[in-house]
């Protein structure tokens, strides 16, 4: 697999194509890697504005013959417009879930800050100093429990303290059910393109008629020696070395031509899912961080090891401990390492955005900040850049 498969930087990222991704096939994350402030941006690959209705022209077929004559003649500007009559409505759009908000309380002083993306286990760390007590954070989405993990850590006992939310930018509540922070909200009904002028480009239906997606999210900490408390703010932990982190997420979506509903059905196979991280906080039933980390590496390398990928001996070997963004300024496909980098950076997002029972990869995969459609997505590849 060639060496130190990782995309790795020296700063935070500071917009959302600089962050780092992670996923399922279902859900996914965009890691930004803040000190004081986190944000992890997160998707769920079901959740899209409408519902499924007629998307045909009745009056395409009437069009076609007068095209195919424009063709024929070689009016080709006059057929490209006459194609335009043969287009439906525009559809739906992918919608970004929310949001996992961290504050942190040791300040944004800090030094030896390393953020990076481990390509043959689909780890994400996030490493820096605060004086003298380093702080770590390691994420991950796990396919086999179908939940998205943080874990973190200090090197001084007790200096851990933060605080947990969620948000979203669609219509949402949030509350407290026993140890769980959740949060419950439903899509527009229609969303236009952002290049269509519209006075109501995003359209909501009313609360309990909506024929819309609803959407749930859940969020529990676990395994800390901390002091926690749960308000409709967020979670707290206080005092603490180690915390964890889990999170999961469901739909009402139950098909492509059936009306998804107003409410999250709790027979929904996703929403067992979600509920299910509640059980990792339960007896002797739990199970732990190591656990959860060691199902995910293997299931993950077993379809990552299918392929390997040598290009040859480089004469910029020093480059692979470098920051992403500055070897590629300096030596891009004159170091082979990288492109190996690059090619290994592509199957990981494929292996990240679909797997067996979730939806097909779109675009863009799973990850998406925009509440309405773009003409030209900007996809996850360009974090390349940082």
């Amino acid at each position: 697999m060639g060496e130190n498969m990782q995309l790795q930087y020296d700063k935070p990222a500071s917009v959302w194509t600089e962050a780092l991704p992670i996923g399922n096939g279902r859900l996914g994350a965009m890691i930004y890697g803040g000190v004081e402030r986190e944000t992890i941006s997160l998707n769920e690959d079901t959740l899209w504005s409408g519902y499924p209705r007629d998307w045909n022209n009745p009056s395409a077929r009437e069009v076609l013959p007068d095209i195919r004559k424009r063709v024929q003649q070689g009016h080709y500007t006059e057929a490209d417009q006459l194609g335009r009559k043969m287009m439906g409505p525009y559809t739906e759009s992918y919608l970004p879930f929310g949001d996992l908000r961290l504050s942190f309380d040791h300040g944004a002083v800090y030094h030896s800050y390393r953020r990076s993306l481990d390509l043959a286990n689909a780890v994400q760390r996030t490493e820096y100093g605060i004086g003298d007590v380093f702080f770590t954070r390691e994420m991950f989405a796990s396919s086999p429990d179908q939940i998205i993990t943080l874990r973190l850590t200090s090197s001084v006992p007790g200096a851990l303290n933060f605080h947990a939310r969620l948000d979203s930018p669609l219509r949402h509540t949030a509350n407290i059910e026993g140890e769980v922070f959740v949060l419950r909200g439903f899509a527009p009904e229609r969303v236009e393109p952002n290049y269509v002028s519209s006075s109501e480009p995003i359209r909501y239906g009313e609360p309990e008629l909506t024929s819309a997606m609803a959407f749930e999210g859940q969020l529990i900490v676990a395994e800390t020696d901390g002091r926690v408390s749960l308000d409709a703010g967020g979670i707290h932990v206080l005092n603490a070395t180690e915390a964890v982190l889990y999170f999961s997420a469901a739909t009402s979506f139950n098909g492509f031509d059936q009306i998804p509903g107003n409410k999250v059905d709790g027979d929904n196979p996703a929403v067992v899912a979600a509920t299910s991280a509640a059980a990792y906080l339960s007896g002797a039933q739990a199970k732990c961080w190591t656990e959860v980390r060691e199902r995910h590496v293997n299931d993950y390398r077993s379809l990552y090891e299918r392929v390997s990928l040598r290009i040859g001996g480089s004469s910029v070997s020093e480059s692979k401990d470098m920051d992403t963004e500055r070897r590629i300024e300096q030596f891009g496909a004159k170091d082979p390492g990288l492109v190996e980098l690059l090619f290994h950076y592509g199957r990981y997002l494929l292996i990240s955005s679909s797997r067996p029972g979730t939806q097909a990869a779109n675009l863009q995969g799973i990850w998406n900040a925009s509440t309405v459609r773009h003409g030209a997505v900007t996809g996850p590849l360009t974090l390349m850049r940082k």
